[in-house]
């Protein structure tokens, strides 16, 4: 019976080393296990209730242009 996973990361902009290390990287191990079922996303929830305090942050997300 497979295992069933569901995970999502928190858009920050670029994807970075901690985001790959921490997220990515599995994501891809877990899915390569024919035992996972997987879903993954990005929790845009999380984008629109954090203060955003850097420009860049706000660009990179397509707030401001």
């Amino acid at each position: 019976m497979a295992k069933k996973i569901f995970s999502g990361v928190q858009p920050t902009g670029n994807l970075h080393l901690g985001n790959y290390i921490g997220a990515i990287k599995n994501f891809v191990d877990l899915q390569s296990d024919k035992n996972n079922e997987c879903i993954f996303c990005v929790v845009d929830l999380h984008a629109i209730t954090v203060k955003l305090l850097d420009i860049k942050l706000y660009i990179s997300n397509g707030l401001v242009k």
